[in-house]
């Protein structure tokens, strides 16, 4: 007679799922990615009008499903009295965790990578620029357009620093920047969205994309920063 071990199955099965849909740091791959292509499986599969669905989410969410329905397993085979007295929604919150934990894993990875690349690093390389959180876009008042940027900085140092903002149209830098009039201050730790806006008539001649290429200067200091 076989004897099942729904806690050791559970460990194995949501481990699995888990690193399944880990993305480890200056990687734009997911674990599970790299498996799926080592052993020639499709990463996606195509569904009505070209949407895709990733099948190592499908995958990841399968095995932590099941991870879920061992551990009431193992819950009524060992406490079997209190799996009684549990409530459905508490079940139904933990199974919640279970699927939360996986994105809070690729979280912290990132935040301890990032941590520890800045950690000694002083003025202007102490900087983060979180490109996924700036962008610039036209917006229509009337008759009237505006350009609006928003552009988010963090401050991995123990002192606050003043910055001097040039934003840029090309990636090269070779055409004469927008010096943001305004400067930047940042605190120790701080992350902040500075919001401002760009001229129209200088539009074509500053800045050309989504997300804006930005030079910072620190105030008072010849050192600069190219992003």
């Amino acid at each position: 007679m076989i004897r099942i071990e729904y806690d050791r199955l559970l460990a194995i099965f949501y481990s699995v799922g888990v690193l399944l849909v880990l993305k480890f740091p200056n990687d734009n791959e997911l674990v599970g990615e790299k498996l799926f292509h080592s052993y020639g499986l499709p990463v996606d599969t195509y569904i009505y009008m070209n949407y895709k669905i990733s099948n190592v989410w499908v995958t990841s969410c399968v095995l932590q499903g099941l991870s879920f329905l061992l551990f009431m397993k193992w819950m009524e085979k060992n406490h079997s009295n209190w799996l009684k007295r549990f409530h459905k929604m508490k079940s139904g919150c933990i199974g919640v965790i279970m699927c939360i934990l996986p994105f809070t894993f690729n979280q912290l990875i990132q935040t301890l990578d990032k941590t520890w690349y800045y950690a000694g690093k002083t003025g202007l390389e102490a900087i983060e620029y979180k490109k996924e959180d700036s962008e610039c876009k036209i917006e229509k008042r009337g008759e009237k357009r505006e350009k609006n940027c928003v552009v988010t900085l963090k401050n991995y140092r123990n002192y606050a620093q003043a910055l001097q903002l040039v934003l840029h149209q090309d990636t090269e830098q070779n055409i004469e920047g927008y010096h943001v009039p305004t400067p930047i201050y940042l605190q120790r730790h701080e992350t902040k969205q500075f919001k401002f806006q760009i001229p129209v008539s200088l539009d074509e001649n500053v800045v050309g994309n989504t997300i804006p290429n930005i030079e910072l200067k620190l105030l008072h200091d010849k050192k600069t920063a190219h992003n």
